[in-house]
């Protein structure tokens, strides 16, 4: 009989690491899913798989940032399209950035967007790196609170 149980909770085990499924990875359109809380004022994306995310406290003399990178499906192009018009209604100014010349990992294209100083609580900026690896496109959104680094 303890042999049976054995084999019985063995079986069982067994079956349960056959059955087992790992979540889904979230999506931005639900920011409340990200693996970390985006700041309230971060319009992200629709659309996308979060493939990592962190909150990050000031760093002197730049206040804090909040990072989330996911996968896309879109060109650099459609992205840029799409998210900059998302950004430059909700009245961002938005620009194109020359991507870094990098040996490796080289980003396929970057831009930022600057939330006007002049209104109460404004001077935010985010930054969009896209970088193209082999079959899978990905891209990095960057969310500081004032007082922000360049990429001039």
């Amino acid at each position: 009989m303890p042999r049976l149980l054995a084999l019985l909770a063995a079986l069982a085990l067994v079956a349960a690491f056959a059955l087992w499924r790992p979540p889904a990875p979230p999506t931005i359109a639900d920011a409340n899913v990200a693996p970390a809380p985006m700041p309230a004022w971060a319009i992200l994306p629709p659309g996308g798989k979060v493939v990592a995310s962190g909150v990050y406290p000031p760093q002197p003399p730049y206040g804090s940032a909040a990072v989330i990178t996911y996968a896309i499906d879109a060109t650099a192009e459609e992205f840029i399209a799409a998210y900059g018009a998302q950004l430059a209604s909700a009245g961002y100014a938005v620009r194109r950035v020359t991507p870094l010349d990098l040996p490796f990992n080289a980003p396929e294209a970057q831009f930022e967007a600057d939330e006007r100083a002049d209104i109460p609580g404004g001077g935010r900026v985010i930054y969009v790196t896209l970088r193209h690896v082999q079959a899978a496109r990905f891209a990095q959104l960057t969310f500081w609170d004032p007082p922000a680094p360049r990429m001039r």
